[in-house]
């Protein structure tokens, strides 16, 4: 695959994750979803349901960050040390 080829993607996706990432708290922020309430429903101390809940919300999140982080460096490697 051609160095500009493999740039553009490398572009698309860093903008892709970076906009969901930004859409996604925004929406978040506007339906009141966000990981403090999350962490407060993790600490509930009558409901397992809420508690699970939240913890499921912030693992979710943070995985996500992870994996867009990932694949962020690896096209970033693939393009830029693809001649060593």
């Amino acid at each position: 695959m051609p160095r500009a080829a493999l740039t553009l993607v490398a572009l698309a996706m860093v903008v892709a994750s970076t906009g969901c990432q930004t859409v996604r708290g925004a929406w978040d922020l506007a339906t009141g979803n966000t990981a403090l309430v999350n962490v407060a429903r993790m600490e509930d101390a009558d409901s397992p349901d809420q508690r699970r809940r939240g913890i499921n919300y912030l693992v979710a999140r943070v995985l996500v960050s992870v994996v867009a982080g990932l694949a962020s460096f690896l096209l970033n490697a693939i393009v830029n040390f693809r001649q060593l």
